[in-house]
Parts: C-alpha cells; structure tokens; sequence
C-alpha cells in the first residue's frame, strides 16, 4: 500500500471513502488480491487528540471534521444542530466516541423481513465476528483474531462505578456483554481502543498491510461526480490541488461516503429525483426518487447533576462516558429503544458561563419515528449538502426521550451516588410535568451523530440499492456505508457499519469469482 502521490488512472474497484466502510472493504478486497484504490478527500490520521481517548471530543471542529450542520430545526427552536463528519483517513471513527454496539438481533431480523435476504441475524453475527478482536474471548457471540480490537477489561473511573452501582440499585439488571445475548441491562462500554488508543478503521484494518503493493490510496482529493457509459459506472471524476482527474474502475465502483455525502455524489452525477435535479441544472441519468430520502438519527437530551465533590481527572485510555444502559419506553417492544451514556463530565445542553464539575446521563432515542432528508445546495460538489433530519417531527420521539428521565431520575437519587451528589442542573428540579419535560427536551435536543438511511437498502420503490448493495437501474456502482441502513439500528452506528462493508466485499468478490453473491456470503 502507498499514499499516492500521483492520481493512478485506473483500478479493479475504486472504493470512494476512506472511513469505517471504506477501510474495511479495502482491506478485504486487497487481501483477496483485488487491484484496490482508495479515495479520500482528508489526510493522514496525524492528530494526538484523534488517538487520546480522554481527548475525543476534541477532533470536533477541527481540520479533520467536515463540520456540517443541519438546517433550521422547526420542532427544536429552529436551531441549527452540529453534525461533525470525519475528513481524515479513518473518517468519522476518529472523530466518535469509539463505541462498540452491534444493534439488537431484532434491527438485522426487520432488515430481513423487509425483503432483504440475507441480512437477518443470524446471517450477520459471522461478520460482525469476523471483524472483531474481543478482549473478553471468543464463544458464540464473540470471536477473536480479527482487525478491530474490542476493549472491555479495565476499571471505570470511580463515579462512573457509583453511575452503573446506582443504576442495579434502581432495578436495572446487570449485562455483562450487550453484543451477546441480550441486550438490555447496564453495563460498562466495550471501545475501539487499543493499547490505551483509539483503534480506529484506518488503525484496524488498511495501514497493517501497507506491504501490499494491489491497495492504493489518494488522499486530498474531492471525488466530484461518478462516470458513466451507458447504464454503467465506469469510473469516478475527482479534483486534487484545483486538477480534474478522472479514474477508471475496471470492475465497480463503491460509494462509502456516509449517510450525507454519499447521496450528494448520487445527486451530483444524476442519480436521484429528477424534480431537484433539474433544480440545480444537473441531467437526470437515472430518476431514483428514494435517494436522500428517509434519513435517521440517534438524539438524545441530558439530565446532568452538579458533583458535590472534585471529580478526580480522567481515566488516561478510555473515554470519559464509559457507563451505558439500554432499556424500554414502554412495554411490549421486541428491543430497547431507550440508550443511555453515564459519564463523569457535565454534558450541559447549551453554554453554561460558571465553573462546572459534574456528571451527566443522558436520554437517548434510539428507535426514531421521524425521517429527514439530504438535498443539495447547489450543484458546486464543495458546497455542504442540505442536512435536515426533522427532528421531533414526531412527536412519539419527544414523548419516548421524556420517559427516559423517569428512570434517570430515579438512579440519580439512589445512595450509590450520595457522595457525589449536588443540584440538578439540567432538565432542573423545576422541570418535572410532562409539558415542560417535552419543552426542555426540544430545546436541548441533540443528535449522538448517527445518521442512516438516506440511501436505504430494500425492494420497494424508494429504495436506492437491494440486497447486494447495487445501485437500482446502474451496473458497476454499489454503496456499503451507513447509508444504506434499511431501518437504524438500537446503539451507536459504527460497528454495524462496518459489518456492512464486510458483506460488500463478499458480494464483490463473489461477482468477480462468478459464484452466486448468496451463497459466498453463506460460505
């Protein structure tokens, strides 16, 4: 592998993105002897605060954050709402919170029941496996020996131990391993982090066979729009330092740009509603009214307490939010639609002026209702894309986050917490009817930077890709990242993301060999 200094004219597959799918699907393929080349618009992964877990919130708004936002929230006080997006080799697994959540065994059995063979559970869980390496062993769920390094044997920080204490004291059963057989319980949170660093996916999976000379990456470039004869994907056009280059795919291409560029570079080349299209003088190559469309998110608000105490620092190795609880808003759901992060920072939902120690848990969605929307600025490519996700559009997800606090509540005031607490600061002690608890959480609502969907897999007429992650209507083009998500899953995004680049590079190698796309995936 080598960082390309000059743009290569051609490869077997052109993967666009270098994120968590990109990396994955890269090293797959590479490792099959695939002619790879690798497309990224950021850099090298050079920043001491992207591999410092204690430091993970700094990559936000820096260089290597796209630093997109939302358009004006109607049902949030028309706010605009930060969506940081990862521009760095690695993408946006250097800028999260380095979680390790597969999703619920129903989210991959909806998925199937959808029309989408081959993505049920059980069919998942072997990749989902084969991608990790898990401190805790290997046995029906979790397997060892893979590229992702899973960690989950270290001690919580001491208020955090007091957080998961009172959360069993409020009822809530213990789990010792959410990514196995139940989900719901409390717990602490498996990272991506290894050695006491983040183990992101450039980390993981493509720099440790940087000796194979068949996997090329280009950074620095802004792939601009896809290329075409005829029906098929041929190739993509890109710009490096103010020069058009173009790139031939001999084989495919794959788009794994995530759930907002990749519709923009569906747009961009034509793909999509010919309505906007035409808007923004783009010929329609193909109508595809389903791309942009259906867009999800995990939102969440905080209920955080002021700490009647110091706080000792941080943990150095592992993340400031370490404990973690998933459980039901009501009854009768086949999984938890209800998250919540227990850290040792105050998550204050806007500025707080005065000097701060607290601790925070928060109250997160993590089965939405409403669906948004990405929609081009213009046909410039390096204009942000229009990201609205409608948030509390339905009102079913303000009610569902409310409920949360019940429970929250209750764990904050259980004797495991009593040294360290002080005053609830936010919702406030004021805050407890219904109407006002709904007020405070459109005010402070605020998304875990999860978004899905826009570019949905399925068998009905909006979706954009089916079960092989082809692109409706075009030969040659597939899409394996976040996008392509036919419902989000119940947890953080990343691990089933990359359990989607996994059954991408089944799929295409499977093409390439000849064999049935199903049954390679089986083998």
């Amino acid at each position: 592998m080598s960082i390309e200094d000059e743009v290569p004219t051609s490869a077997q597959v052109v993967v666009v993105g270098a994120g968590s799918a990109g990396c994955v699907l890269a090293r797959r393929l590479a490792e099959a002897d695939v002619e790879v080349l690798l497309l990224e618009a950021g850099g090298r992964d050079e920043s001491p605060a992207i591999h410092d877990p204690t430091r993970s919130f700094e990559p936000l708004g820096s260089p290597d954050d796209w630093g997109y936002e939302t358009v004006e929230q109607t049902h949030c006080g028309g706010r605009r709402i930060a969506h940081p997006r990862g521009k760095v080799l690695g993408g946006t697994s250097c800028l999260n919170g380095m979680i390790f959540v597969r999703g619920h065994r129903s989210d991959f059995d909806t998925w199937a029941y959808l029309g989408n063979a081959g993505w049920g559970y059980e069919d998942v869980l072997p990749l989902f496996k084969r991608l990790e390496d898990y401190d805790g062993g290997a046995d029906e769920y979790r397997a060892t020996g893979g590229p992702l390094h899973v960690h989950s044997r270290y001690e919580p920080h001491p208020l955090v131990g007091g957080l998961l204490a009172a959360a069993e004291q409020a009822g809530v059963s213990p789990n010792p391993d959410y990514n196995a057989e139940r989900m719901e319980g409390v717990m602490p949170i498996q990272f991506s982090i290894k050695d006491g660093e983040r183990h992101n996916a450039w980390r993981a999976f493509a720099e440790p066979i940087a000796e194979r000379s068949n996997l090329r990456v280009l950074t620095r470039v802004r792939v601009t729009r896809l290329m075409f004869d005829g029906d098929r994907c041929t190739g993509a056009e890109l710009v490096r330092d103010g020069e058009v280059h173009r790139v031939r795919a001999e084989h495919e291409v794959v788009v794994c740009a995530g759930a907002y560029d990749t519709p923009k570079l569906l747009l961009l080349s034509g793909i999509g509603q010919g309505d906007e299209l035409r808007r923004h003088g783009i010929e329609t190559k193909l109508e595809l009214r389903g791309v942009g469309e259906h867009l999800q998110d995990h939102v969440f608000s905080p209920l955080v307490y002021e700490a009647a105490r110091p706080i000792p620092p941080a943990e150095p190795g592992i993340m400031q939010f370490h404990g973690m609880m998933f459980w039901h808003s009501r009854s009768g759901l086949p999984g938890p639609d209800l998250q919540s992060l227990l850290g040792h920072l105050p998550h204050t939902p806007w500025a707080y002026s005065e000097p701060l120690e607290g601790y925070t848990l928060t109250s997160m969605l993590t089965r939405p209702a409403s669906r948004g929307t990405v929609r081009l600025a213009s046909a410039d490519p390096s204009a942000p894309p229009l990201i609205d996700p409608a948030y509390a559009s339905c009102g079913i997800d303000v009610d569902a986050i409310v409920s949360g606090f019940e429970l929250l509540r209750e764990i904050g005031a259980q004797s495991e917490l009593e040294p360290w607490r002080g005053r609830e600061l936010f919702p406030g002690p004021g805050v407890r009817t219904p109407a006002s608890l709904r007020e405070y959480v459109r005010r402070s609502y605020s998304t875990i930077y999860h978004p899905t969907s826009s570019c949905r897999m399925g068998v009905d007429e909006d979706a954009v890709v089916d079960p092989q992650l082809r692109v409706y209507g075009i030969d040659g083009l597939r899409v394996a990242d976040a996008s392509v998500m036919p419902l989000i899953t119940s947890g953080n995004t990343n691990a089933p993301t990359m359990m989607i680049a996994e059954r991408a590079a089944d799929e295409i190698l499977a093409t390439l060999s000849g064999k049935s796309a199903l049954t390679a995936a089986a083998a």
